[in-house]
């Protein structure tokens, strides 16, 4: 039915441009979804998508394609005819920007480690690695990192999809970017946000 076959198109459409394999837990809670759900959808779709046993360890724990060549399929229309799988590259990077924006919104926060006073933020890097973990967990550090490579691409989506992305986007930056940028810089990420806030000026459709 139409649910089953827009969950697969997700489902698959995430697998492949996601910047960095995520746990079928994370994954399953990027769209929203259960861990059983993920499963069952994929249920007949193991000769494409690797699906992690429950019992794996977690080096095993992600989604992953076979075959090297299976994005580059399923992207190009002409090679992908059937309209139900082919995976539109850069509207499906607006929904996940759209979602990323989402998880951040409801997880950034100022002072997300509850510090009091001055701190030396590498000595907590280096020896309370933990609260730092636990403070950004998988799936909002996921989108923390990744949102703005995904916007990057969704910019150059036609007419409205370009204007809802941007306007989600720019009603982000205007109240969480120090949140963001703070969070950045406890995951060690400070120089990667720059460069994707440097790589988003450069885009002339962006208006954040």
């Amino acid at each position: 039915d139409e649910t089953h076959l827009e969950r697969i198109h997700q489902i698959i459409a995430t697998v492949i441009l996601l910047q960095n394999p995520l746990p079928i837990k994370v994954f399953a809670e990027f769209l929203g979804l259960s861990e059983e759900e993920v499963r069952a959808t994929l249920y007949h779709l193991h000769s494409i998508i690797l699906v992690p046993e429950p019992n794996a360890d977690e080096e095993k724990m992600s989604l992953r394609y076979f075959h090297p060549s299976f994005p580059d399929f399923i992207k190009d229309a002409q090679r992908c005819t059937d309209k139900r799988f082919h995976v539109d590259f850069v509207k499906e990077n607006a929904r996940m920007t759209l979602r990323c924006l989402e998880i951040m919104g409801s997880g950034l926060a100022r002072n997300k480690l509850g510090v009091n006073g001055l701190v030396d933020t590498p000595d907590i890097q280096m020896n309370d690695p933990g609260r730092i973990e636990n403070a950004f967990p998988p799936l909002l550090r996921y989108a923390c990192t990744y949102w703005a490579l995904h916007f990057n691409i969704a910019l150059d989506a036609p007419g409205d999809d370009c204007a809802t992305t941007n306007e989600k986007a720019t009603e982000f930056v205007k109240t969480h970017l120090l949140h963001w940028i703070e969070g950045m810089s406890w995951m060690g990420k400070l120089d990667f946000a720059l460069l994707s806030i440097n790589t988003l000026l450069d885009h002339p459709k962006s208006v954040c």
